[in-house]
């Protein structure tokens, strides 16, 4: 008897046309090609494997599952005569044969409170029960710097460890490896902001320490004559003895300049040091000296964040298969902490200042409180239509980018109207210059469906706010409730931006709003230098 393995079969991207389709789906082509077309790419998927089978039906009963969103492919259950046969139509770019791969990721899940190994004599936790019949599609945008050549000069340190201090954006740790190596040093003391230690691959043995642990070695080598030996030990893993989270010092910062009344970033997530694959015929590290091949390799960005919140949506999904995307996104927003390991304030990298909601946007991700977020903000088709019209989409071009029920109409308003009531989980005001009154309306998703909710607001300096209603009643026929907040600036100022929060609880959740304003109520001066005008007036002249 056969053996029949998982095989993923990933084809052209294609749009289907009525001269594809089986005649059994001619007659639904004119319903679904406008509406949803991975429906006819997903019984495109069954034809084109039935092709391998008697009948249909064991198409079905074998395929797994069908890739129909960003990309055309399928899995299925099939043999090594099947996957043959399937691999040598025109239609077919690859076929492959399925892989179980064993995470290797060994911190990110007990740093974000997801812990994968059930305690005995304990209920299992509930992120290994919801963990399956959830796909995420991940488009990574993100960049990842890229080191300047150095420019010291070559000093011979043959036999020495060198101690070697930074300074704020002018000596990075790659460039000082790349002299000691090049100075033919034994190894390298690299001294930096507590904020900004980070675990990376080294091309020569490399010790971090923060500035008050290089001050005080520099000072002990001012101290003696004779040159102290060094001994370098391997390194080991050390938890809870730096501050963490901290925001990278390379994280990209607000405010939004495209969307001014929009908060950005949304969220934040581990994305330094992290342990990830890597090609092995590049080397670790961007030094040109460096010749080395690895199949790991530590990686920061966004590229390494972006797959944690991936995660955690997948989690999110699993148990809320209902839910839309914006719908997840307030669940991640309003749930995030700001809050370190020692209940200071998240720090922003490279400094000792505290992160700010440019900094953090919300928060740190909490994927257990997210599952279960008890309100969230949802967004209309309404709601993504203005936002279009605003940032200068054309009716056609939005009727391509939203999917939108038949009926719905599209109209943009003549004249610009403001992003702040977007029902979206942060409120940004960024030019407040008389008082303005904002909407939100929130869902009451908890698991209690008569809930009440009582609010809290901390108000940003030189800003007055008041919500109303205060209170919250939700019952089993009001699961939407909409709330105003009022902004009414109580300061002179001009471009400057302050923050508070609005914080709803029924005892049990905790659902918090950044709050983000710029008030703008100094009136601008405009001076004249007189040496200027009369050095203008005097060229007016000459030009005659």
């Amino acid at each position: 008897m056969p053996v029949h393995h998982s095989f993923f079969i990933f084809y052209q991207f294609f749009r289907v046309s009525q001269a594809v389709i089986p005649a059994i789906l001619r007659k639904t082509v004119d319903r679904l090609n406008n509406i949803q077309d991975p429906i006819l790419t997903s019984n495109y998927h069954l034809q084109l494997l039935s092709n391998v089978f008697q009948s249909q039906e064991d198409a079905r009963q074998s395929m797994l599952y069908s890739y129909k969103h960003s990309f055309s492919g399928f899995s299925a259950k099939i043999n090594t005569t099947q996957a043959a046969t399937l691999a040598g139509m025109e239609q077919v770019i690859s076929v492959f044969k399925s892989r179980i791969l064993q995470l290797h990721t060994t911190r990110s899940w007990d740093f974000m409170g997801l812990n994968l190994d059930p305690i005995d004599d304990q209920a299992t936790p509930l992120q290994l029960t919801h963990l399956d019949n959830t796909i995420v599609g991940l488009f990574d945008t993100g960049k990842y710097r890229i080191c300047r050549p150095s420019r010291w000069q070559n000093n011979d340190a043959a036999g020495a460890v060198i101690l070697c201090f930074s300074t704020p954006g002018a000596v990075q740790i790659e460039e000082a490896e790349v002299a000691a190596w090049v100075a033919n040093a034994t190894g390298l003391i690299f001294v930096d902001s507590p904020t900004r230690q980070y675990v990376d691959v080294d091309i020569i043995p490399t010790i971090r320490v923060n500035m008050i642990q290089g001050t005080k070695i520099n000072h002990y080598l001012s101290q003696h004559m004779s040159t102290p030996k060094v001994h370098v030990f391997p390194s080991k893993t050390v938890i809870r003895e730096s501050p963490a989270p901290v925001v990278a010092d390379f994280s990209s910062r607000g405010p939004n300049s495209i969307s001014r009344d929009i908060l950005k970033p949304d969220i934040t997530a581990p994305g330094v040091s992290i342990l990830a694959a890597w090609p092995p015929g590049i080397p670790p590290t961007s030094a040109s000296i460096d010749e080395r091949s690895v199949e790991w390799n530590f990686e920061s960005g966004t590229s390494m964040s972006c797959p944690h919140v991936s995660g955690v949506v997948a989690l999110i999904k699993s148990l809320h298969p209902d839910w839309s995307p914006s719908a997840i996104k307030s669940a991640l927003m309003t749930t995030a902490y700001t809050r370190d390991m020692n209940h200071d304030t998240i720090l922003s990298g490279g400094t000792n200042e505290e992160a700010t909601p440019f900094d953090i946007g919300a928060g740190h991700i909490n994927p257990l409180k997210a599952i279960d977020p008890g309100l969230i903000y949802d967004l209309k088709a309404n709601d993504y239509i203005l936002f279009l019209c605003n940032n200068g989409y054309t009716k056609d071009q939005i009727k391509r980018i939203i999917n939108l029920a038949p009926g719905t109409d599209v109209h943009c308003p003549k004249e610009f109207m403001s992003n702040t009531n977007l029902n979206y989980p942060s409120i940004t005001v960024s030019s407040l210059e008389s008082t303005v009154t904002i909407k939100r309306t929130v869902r009451n998703v908890g698991g209690k469906i008569t809930s009440i909710y009582f609010g809290r607001i901390v108000s940003p300096h030189g800003v007055e706010v008041t919500v109303w209603p205060r209170i919250l009643f939700f019952s089993y026929f009001t699961d939407e409730i909409s709330y105003y907040v009022t902004f009414r600036p109580k300061k002179v100022s001009q471009g400057r931006y302050d923050y508070g929060e609005i914080v709803w609880s029924d005892g049990f959740h905790t659902v918090r709003s950044p709050l983000v304003v710029c008030v703008n109520t100094a009136t601008p001066v405009t001076t004249i230098d007189d040496s200027s005008q009369a050095l203008d007036q005097s060229l007016s002249l000459s030009d005659v």
